[in-house]
């Protein structure tokens, strides 16, 4: 199993593009309040459950991310990219927020898996 990254070790990973740690990292659940991800690359990562409450997502790639039960209400998601991000009933999002718009997914939708043989 990965390990739980720091804040910071999240952050420096995203401003020097370091996409190696950030797809091994283990981030459920972190708290990224305040956090600078703006303009990263974030696109495919597991952000289930994550806190991004003041976190500066201005800009972001956050591409097929899987946004299950994570927090975004209070992060500036302007010109954030969330096609395909993946979304759930207990995601939090701004009010009024425009899912379908902005390209999000809820789980509902995500086809079946094919059992493996």
């Amino acid at each position: 199993m990965a390990e739980r990254p720091t804040l910071e070790q999240v952050t420096e990973w995203v401003n020097f593009e370091r996409r190696d740690e950030l797809l091994a990292a283990d981030m459920t659940g972190m708290v990224m309040t305040g956090a600078e991800l703006w303009g990263g690359n974030l696109s495919g990562l597991n952000f289930r459950d994550c806190v991004f409450s003041g976190a500066n997502l201005f800009g972001s790639d956050m591409r097929e991310a899987d946004l299950r039960g994570a927090s975004l209400v209070g992060a500036d998601l302007h010109r954030t990219n969330l096609r395909g991000a993946i979304y759930d009933d207990k995601t939090q999002l701004p009010p009024e927020f425009p899912t379908e718009d902005r390209g999000l997914i809820h789980e509902r939708d995500l086809p079946d898996e094919e059992p493996n043989d």
